[in-house]
């Protein structure tokens, strides 16, 4: 009897609980549980993470109702929560923030459902950052739709630490991270990879992304990643890397361009600086236009007090054009310690000395123009201009690489997705050579990937 009267007394107060005329949300500073009823001694139905978005419906006492995926729940007033703007939220709204912790967490959070073991989140609209995202610990794959997320040049867009996450056709624009010199943590301004992260790029375009670090879109820690089809341009790093960084960990790029990156005049590697204990692997890619200190494009460095740890690069099918270097190399800087850096059928130009510094471990089929790093051909490479997206240096008529790369290294697509070879043999270079009727161009090709690796995320 006891018992039911208590219920019975509780519904009625339920029911006498004001019902606001106009909803409103409120974000909470700290995890929050939201409980079946206005006591502490309810039962906790789910915790809502720190940063979490609410929408408060009514009240009483002091306890707020909550809608929860069109139940109620109920949260105590005096848990320090911040009230959100009416002009800057709107009813009802799973944010990207809020997706990411459910996904992170699969559980339900603000108005998002409880994530999965991978969950999809599709970009209907452009969106513009007012605070930093939450970092990515779930798997999660974002479809973008060609929209663009901005970090408003204040925030470094997406962290992920030790999370499995992939992006395809996404704009990725105007993030912004200050150096921390506690050790890694949001240090690109785009993309940061932490802890054993796998990252997998499709169709994104990188731009006007800052880091006061390392990788001025991409920075790469302990973890791998793999981009494929996507563009990087006039991203800047004040540390090295101006497009991307990486240290202890693995890379493929393929099919890709970088234009107009930078780092700072004192630092390395204008598109990617390699770090110790890295393999990456580039093909099929253009670089132009980027500059650096050392290494226009690509640099290496792989010193350490105690002995270098050692990385391997290897480019393959790569176009170098028009880099600069204030010191050495415009278009690649090894460092003396690095063994293991490998150039296969790839042009590296646009500078009258210089092209090249360092020692290459394979220098196979490349033409050089200026004959640096011991290649095998030199002189002009006979390139025209900068076009298309992701961007590309076209061969043109007469160009000594056309049919003169090396069979064994070549790829069987060009960086269009275009079959190699066109002609008698396959031409050194990101791009093959227009040949007449016997060249078939498709506008979206299915481009070559490095290796065997996956175009999406799968659960394990």
């Amino acid at each position: 009897m006891y018992i039911r009267l208590t219920a019975t007394v509780l519904l009625m107060i339920a029911a006498c609980a004001t019902v606001i005329a106009q909803p409103y949300q409120i974000r909470v500073t700290h995890d929050t549980n939201l409980r079946a009823s206005y006591s502490l001694d309810s039962a906790v139905l789910a915790t809502a993470p720190a940063g979490s978005t609410l929408q408060v419906v009514g009240h009483y006492a002091d306890w707020l109702t909550i809608d929860r995926d069109g139940a109620t729940v109920w949260m105590a007033d005096w848990v320090e929560h911040t009230r959100l703007d009416p002009a800057h939220v709107s009813a009802s709204v799973c944010t990207l923030a809020d997706r990411i912790r459910s996904a992170n967490t699969n559980t339900a959070v603000g108005f998002c459902p409880a994530g999965t073991s991978h969950d999809i989140i599709t970009i209907t609209e452009d969106i513009v950052l007012a605070e930093p995202l939450p970092p990515i610990t779930g798997t999660i794959t974002i479809e973008g739709g060609g929209h663009t997320i901005s970090g408003a040049n204040k925030f470094s867009i997406f962290v992920v630490n030790g999370g499995r996450f992939a992006i395809n056709n996404l704009k990725l624009a105007q993030g912004a991270s200050e150096f921390d010199s506690s050790g890694p943590g949001a240090d690109a301004g785009a993309i940061t990879a932490l802890n054993h992260a796998e990252i997998l790029v499709n169709q994104v375009e990188f731009s006007r992304n800052y880091s006061g670090g390392t990788g001025g879109a991409i920075a790469v820690f302990y973890s791998e990643l793999t981009v494929n089809d996507s563009s990087f341009m006039y991203n800047h790093a004040t540390g090295g890397g101006g497009a991307i960084y990486m240290w202890q960990s693995t890379g493929a790029v393929s099919n890709s361009s970088f234009v107009s990156n930078s780092a700072s005049h004192l630092e390395m590697g204008g598109a990617i600086l390699v770090g110790m204990g890295v393999e990456l692997d580039v093909r099929n890619s253009s670089f132009s236009g980027n500059s650096a200190r050392k290494g226009g494009a690509l640099a290496s460095h792989v010193w350490m007090p105690d002995g270098p740890i050692l990385s391997t690069t290897t480019l393959t099918h790569v176009t170098l054009m028009n880099n600069q270097a204030m010191e050495a190399g415009n278009g690649i800087s090894i460092h003396d310690s690095d063994r293991n850096f490998n150039l296969r059928n790839s042009i590296v130009a646009g500078a009258i000395i210089g092209n090249c510094q360092g020692v290459l471990n394979e220098n196979i089929g490349n033409l050089i123009a200026d004959g640096s790093c011991g290649a095998q051909n030199s002189g002009d490479a006979r390139i025209g201009e900068l076009t298309g997206a992701p961007a590309y240096h076209p061969l043109l008529d007469g160009s000594p690489a056309i049919d003169t790369a090396d069979s064994r290294f070549c790829t069987e697509t060009d960086q269009l997705g275009n079959p190699r070879p066109q002609g008698g043999g396959c031409d050194i270079g990101a791009i093959e050579a227009r040949r007449g009727s016997l060249a078939i161009f498709q506008q979206h090709p299915q481009r070559q990937l490095v290796g065997d690796r996956r175009r999406q995320l799968h659960p394990e």
